[in-house]
């Protein structure tokens, strides 16, 4: 290998691992004040001694291209590499770009293992002169070490079984390493749910909990509530999707929209008249209805609905109401420390505790601890139901979500039901009410 200058017309761009060089006027305005810090890498052509072939540095060559320089730095390299050997040299050169995102770092350095391993064969032998190349000397020349090479590979391998996962919009790796722990745990908590099933299910078993796990019913409300009587249940509590940005209002859970099912603000004004008829429908004479919702900005929208569908409703709403909030800008707005729900009534329905007060103070559920989104502690949920429906009362809950509403209901002898797009949220569920009635 050997340094000099290299007429620009005569280097052969060939195939790039990358194509798309994004912005290039800011390195162009770096290279015209300071000239370029760091050459390009070619190699002289067999066929032509004064031709040669990028092997690295496509952006650089494209900013000389864009100010109109006609030579620029080289590191040469002579005529004889492979096509393997080549592109290990690219892909070296582009993981030391500051511009990678995460998850393109990671799948570089899976390349150029795979290209080492391609070019030297795999390192069979632990010994220091065995042939071949392993993934410690490659983290060696990358300048990482072994298990963190190992870990990424590891990301980079399993990204590739779950494609529909928008990886590349990770912001960092530790995010897209929480996203391949949580999916894994979801596998797990899928088995061991098929297993408790299986065991609830066999003769002799809890008639309580196979009817409890039963209630968690895996189907759309709208398609489920059709085989619901009419004037049959007591006391609904509807905690629906809020037609906003749940993914950034709750930073501190990580979920995709593969679990989570969210309503587009154009469709929300529809959604919500057509879940407060359902609902209506199948209420009692003489029964609550609480709704949850986000008051910026559908507090108005969700009370109109409410009204026209006949029911009776106050705009004094009851409050849960937290020790410790969020804020996603902390210094121009206050942290929220509580969320609300609508009391609607259909009828004239009086409160099983007269005279509670419209202020639920309860801590949340961790971040860790959550198996939902919204998932709310079931002492808080034990102490709504009780202040609005009796032991024996039927209880619905048309977006289930964590299960948490009915087993606060089970464990206060109500009788629930509740519907649920995502197959996942019924595992934890499952284990759940195993773990809260193993002697039922």
């Amino acid at each position: 290998m050997k340094l000099g200058n290299i007429a620009i017309d005569r280097i052969d761009t060939g195939k790039r691992y990358r194509e798309d060089y994004g912005n290039l006027d800011e390195l162009a305005q770096s290279i015209h004040e300071k000239g370029l810090i760091c050459p390009i890498a070619v190699v002289q052509q067999e066929t032509s001694p004064t031709t040669y072939l990028l092997a690295a540095g496509g952006r650089r060559l494209a900013a000389h291209k864009l100010l109109e320089i006609n030579t620029i730095p080289c590191r040469i390299y002579n005529k004889g590499l492979s096509e393997l050997e080549l592109r290990s040299i690219e892909l070296e050169e582009n993981i030391k770009r500051k511009e990678l995102g995460p998850m393109e770092e990671i799948k570089l350095k899976s390349m150029i293992l795979k290209l080492q391993q391609e070019i030297h064969g795999e390192k069979a032998s632990t010994a220091p002169d065995a042939p071949g190349v392993s993934m410690r000397d490659v983290a060696e020349l990358l300048g990482i070490d072994r298990s963190t090479l190992s870990k990424e590979i590891s990301l980079d391998k399993f990204t590739e079984d779950f494609p529909e996962i928008p990886w590349e919009k990770m912001e960092t790796k530790s995010e897209a390493f929480k996203m391949k722990n949580k999916i894994e745990e979801s596998f797990i908590r899928a088995e061991m749910a098929k297993r408790a099933e299986m065991r609830i299910g066999k003769a002799g078993s809890s008639v309580f909990l196979k009817k409890l796990i039963n209630s968690y019913i895996v189907q759309d409300f709208f398609k489920g509530v059709i085989d619901i009587p009419d004037n049959s249940i007591n006391f609904v509590e509807i905690d629906p999707p809020y037609g906003i940005d749940l993914q950034t209002a709750k930073k501190e859970y990580s979920y995709d929209q593969i679990q989570y099912n969210e309503v587009s603000k154009e469709l929300y004004p529809t959604f919500l008249e057509n879940l407060f008829k359902e609902t209506y429908r199948v209420m009692a004479t003489d029964s609550w209805m609480i709704c949850w919702f986000a008051p910026e900005p559908w507090f108005e929208a969700v009370y109109q609905a409410i009204l026209s569908a006949g029911f009776t409703c106050s705009r004094m709403c009851g409050i849960w109401a937290k020790p410790t909030g969020q804020s996603k800008s902390p210094y121009t707005s206050l942290t929220n420390l509580y969320e609300m729900f609508f009391c609607a009534k259909k009828g004239k329905p009086v409160m099983a505790k007269p005279g509670q007060s419209n202020i639920f103070q309860y801590s949340s559920i961790p971040p860790n601890a959550k198996t939902h989104p919204t998932a709310r502690p079931i002492p808080l949920i034990e102490d709504i139901l009780t202040t609005f429906a009796h032991e024996n009362s039927r209880v619905l809950v048309p977006f289930a979500g964590s299960g948490n509403t009915l087993l606060a209901a089970a464990k206060n002898k109500m009788v629930p039901v509740g519907f649920e797009l995502s197959k996942e949220y019924k595992d934890s569920y499952v284990l759940n009410a195993q773990e809260i009635f193993p002697e039922k």
